[in-house]
């Protein structure tokens, strides 16, 4: 089941980038603003159920995690976002799945995980697909703008 959820998941990944190039082209010239706006209801929605459900099973520590958390996705949006204007969004997509990268140096540092062979093998390919898509003109070895 979570190979079909992670299918679906990356489907609608792949039409959302599609429309936000589309938007981020056409109509927005401010990859943040949308952001900001994302960020100020999205706090708005966590004091409502803050209000609803309460905060007594969570730490302060938990808490400004999730702030943390909240304000990092917010940038990483808005950076995705102001790559998207300036670059395919072919090129741009591929990039952002260098997180795999980051996820594994986190997992095995914080989390104790255990990778196989396969899975950096796995994750080396990742690498190598993205920076391969980056590349603009190979006789040059000349990165698009979105790899900078």
């Amino acid at each position: 089941m979570w190979v079909l959820l992670s299918i679906l998941a990356t489907l609608c990944w792949a039409i959302s980038a599609t429309i936000d190039k589309f938007i981020f082209a056409k109509w927005i010239k401010q990859a943040f603003i949308p952001m900001i706006l994302l960020g100020f209801f999205g706090l708005i929605i966590s004091v409502i159920i803050t209000v609803y459900h309460g905060l007594s099973s969570l730490s302060y520590f938990n808490i400004f995690l999730a702030i943390v958390a909240g304000i990092v996705y917010i940038l990483s949006n808005g950076f995705f976002l102001k790559a998207l204007q300036v670059e395919e969004v072919s090129r741009i997509v591929p990039l952002a799945y260098l997180s795999s990268l980051i996820v594994l140096f986190y997992a095995v540092i914080f989390l104790g995980e255990v990778l196989t062979i396969y899975k950096y093998i796995g994750i080396f390919l990742l690498v190598l697909g993205a920076i391969l898509i980056s590349i603009k003109d190979f006789s040059k070895i000349r990165f698009s703008k979105a790899f900078k």
